[in-house]
């Protein structure tokens, strides 16, 4: 079966390339809206949590569900473009095609999720990766911005550490739900686009003082 089948419902159809990526410790996921040769609409972000011991395919399942989110905001469908098999083949008996075993709790998600929302996916279309494709090139760098420039964890609980002056303090402050996080905790923030920025924000002020 071709991946490519395209299902047979009625709702417009929109293409979205997707990826994932893991450095220095960090793992992020990406998606592009194309239509036209043109972006409509681009997310992009860091994973937290365990599923970041899964690397890039942890970004690469987060950005599939994440576009299947946005088809059904939009109340479209959508065809995906993928570099990852994976993304395929965990679900492809929707497609009536052979399928890979979802051997741990994130691709049994990713399986569990698709099936839910089978009626949002139009089609599914592999692109090599890093051959020249113009738009798998483009969410492989928002994965690489969503990176850059991003304090680690590892960076954080330093930081923390010299701020606080003691671990258990830094595992306390780090499940704190904190005013100047909106309400979020540090630990929480550190899987948000901006937040470990945010969460370095606020412990220099902590550092120099100055009351959030």
């Amino acid at each position: 079966m071709n991946p490519s089948q395209q299902s047979d419902t009625l709702r417009p159809v929109v293409d979205v390339y997707i990826d994932g990526s893991f450095r220095n410790g960090l793992a992020s996921w990406a998606l592009a809206v194309v239509e036209n040769n043109k972006v409509l609409h681009k997310d992009f972000g860091l994973l937290s949590g365990e599923v970041v011991n899964m690397r890039q395919i942890g970004g690469e399942l987060k950005s599939a569900m994440m576009a299947i989110q946005y088809a059904r905001s939009q109340n479209l469908r959508v065809h995906l473009y993928y570099d990852y098999a994976g993304i395929y083949h965990w679900v492809g008996h929707l497609f009536q095609d052979k399928r890979w075993k979802a051997k741990n709790r994130w691709t049994q998600q990713y399986v569990a999720y698709v099936e839910r929302n089978r009626q949002w996916l139009a089609a599914m279309t592999k692109v090599k990766s890093h051959s020249g494709n113009r738009w798998n090139e483009y969410v492989d760098g928002l994965c690489a911005k969503a990176i850059q420039g991003v304090p680690s964890e590892a960076s954080i609980r330093s930081l923390a550490l010299e701020v606080l002056g003691d671990a258990d303090q830094v595992e306390l402050w780090l499940g704190q739900a904190l005013p100047a996080l909106g309400g979020k905790t540090p630990a929480d923030c550190l899987g948000d686009r901006d937040g470990p920025v945010q969460v370095e924000r606020v412990l220099r002020a902590i550092q120099w003082g100055i009351y959030l």
